[in-house]
């Protein structure tokens, strides 16, 4: 935390794996009617982030606002990527769930 805000600094992004990408979904993510969102607090380390998901998962997501955007062409992709780490009261989150 600095300044009272959630900052993540680039060297945790380089070490997060896909384990670490679920429990990033299963605290900030939602699904949308296309795709997904995962709300991010640092703002200013948004494009480390989704440069991060590129580079370490292939994932190819965008900028909304304070969220990274998951799109549709890469929700079954991020789905099988982290589905086996969700929690079962947090497999709700998966469009695949319903």
């Amino acid at each position: 935390y600095k300044n009272g805000r959630k900052v993540i600094c680039k060297e945790l992004l380089e070490k997060i794996g896909i384990l670490g990408l679920a429990v990033w979904f299963m605290d900030d993510g939602s699904k949308e009617k296309s795709g997904y969102l995962i709300s991010v607090s640092d703002k200013q380390n948004k494009e480390i982030m989704i440069r991060t998901l590129k580079e370490k998962f292939n994932l190819n997501c965008t900028s909304q606002k304070n969220k990274i955007y998951i799109p549709y062409g890469e929700e079954k992709y991020f789905e099988k990527m982290i589905s086996s780490f969700i929690h079962s009261e947090l497999r709700y989150k998966l469009k695949g769930s319903n």
